[in-house]
């Protein structure tokens, strides 16, 4: 499904930083729930992450080899359309989060920069609408993303990653969806992207 993702990053000084993400999805998907209509369900899907974080210079250098804490909030809205009976509900997802990331050059002779960082939610809530699975809920939240930059010009990066995010959710007790109620409910989302950096 097509996705446009757009990236912040604030440094307020040489080791720390702030930084503001946003990603939006849209996608068209089967209404598989027996005798609901319409048959086709549009779902449009966005998430915006705020952090902050320190960066450990492993050398004398900024663009050198680095490892960063992070700490945010990140919050995902899952928008799907009405249907009759009620087949999928819209979904918001938000916590609290704590990461570790790091990059290093490759060499000196290639301007090119691998890297990783892994988000761990120590905070998860979920909430549903315009009915709820259950009475109560518990919700959970990973994320995972590789990435290669490479330098073209002294202002320009080209960038690809592959992101791996998942919001899970579990439900109990009766909720308003009564006998149709779910037990659970997931948004995985694993992205293929490609951009360009441009560093200020």
């Amino acid at each position: 499904t097509p996705s446009i993702h757009l990236d912040g990053e604030l440094w307020l000084t040489r080791n720390w930083f702030m930084g503001l993400g946003i990603k939006q999805y849209v996608a068209q998907i089967p209404n598989s729930y027996p005798g609901s209509s319409p048959g086709k369900i549009n779902i449009s899907t966005m998430q915006t992450t705020l952090q902050a974080g320190y960066s450990f210079l492993m050398a004398d250098q900024f663009y050198g080899p680095k490892i960063q804490i992070l700490g945010g909030y990140s919050k995902i809205t899952a928008t799907v359309d009405d249907s009759s009976p009620t087949a999928y509900t819209s979904m918001n997802f938000g916590g609290m989060a704590f990461g570790l990331a790091g990059s290093f050059p490759v060499s000196e002779e290639t301007p090119l920069t691998l890297g990783a960082k892994l988000m761990y939610y120590l905070t998860t809530s979920v909430d549903e609408s315009p009915v709820s699975s259950g009475t109560s809920s518990s919700a959970k939240i990973s994320s995972f993303s590789g990435f290669g930059t490479y330098k073209y010009s002294e202002h320009i990066n080209l960038r690809g990653e592959l992101m791996y995010d998942l919001f899970s959710a579990s439900f109990s007790g009766n909720g308003t969806r009564g006998a149709d109620s779910a037990t659970s409910a997931s948004h995985t989302l694993t992205t293929i992207a490609g951009g360009i950096e441009y560093l200020f």
